[in-house]
């Protein structure tokens, strides 16, 4: 009992942020994290809802994001962003399954000092949508910041290159007075782990 609580006994958390809008245009924000933990993984509740971001023991990381939000408002609008994370993470050595190989293996991989987070840009035209590139999605029916996540969408992982068409929000049906509204979209993507 005592090993296990040891292993995932956070020594100490650290987070700053420093956030200002450049202009109505666009805005910017940087921060830093540092996260310290006796396991070789982020215990969950550190790593949860970080959108991959923090996911071994150590970490010291800087972060730097621009973007510009659609205006809602308006009957056309356009967005983007643009988030580069670096620094230094602990290297985390573990086994695998392979698929080509039928079996386990150990990863060669260790995490990147830097990486390219997000990299999106979104066009709007009355209630729909599209965007294309990488980019962290927030759940629709619930506050990530206050929930663990729900069915859809995972706020664990980091974004993958997609496209993403659908409705900005939830949308009135004709003819519903309002009663009923409907929200989807559609997403084509491709995960960059794997083998080519």
């Amino acid at each position: 009992m005592k090993r296990v609580l040891t292993a995932i006994c956070v020594l100490s958390v650290l987070q700053m942020r420093a956030e200002e809008p450049v202009d109505t245009f666009a805005s910017w924000r940087a921060e830093g994290i540092a996260t310290l933990s006796s396991g070789s993984f982020a215990p969950h509740y550190l790593a949860a809802n970080r959108f991959g971001i923090v996911s071994s023991g150590d970490n010291y990381l800087l972060s730097a994001k621009v973007e510009r939000d659609l205006d809602k408002s308006s009957r056309f609008s356009y967005a983007f962003g643009a988030q580069c994370i670096g620094g230094y993470t602990s290297k985390i050595v573990y086994r695998k399954f392979d698929k080509f190989l039928d079996g386990f293996v150990k990863n060669p991989m260790t995490p990147s000092r830097a990486h390219v987070q997000q990299l999106y840009a979104t066009a709007k035209w009355r209630s729909l949508f599209i965007t294309a590139g990488l980019k962290e999605y927030e759940p629709a029916l619930v506050d990530r910041e206050l929930s663990s996540g729900d069915l859809i969408h995972s706020g664990n992982t980091r974004p993958i290159p997609q496209v993403r068409a659908g409705f900005v929000d939830f949308q009135p049906v004709p003819f519903t007075s309002g009663m009923l509204k409907i929200q989807g979209e559609f997403a084509y993507g491709k995960f960059t782990d794997a083998r080519w």
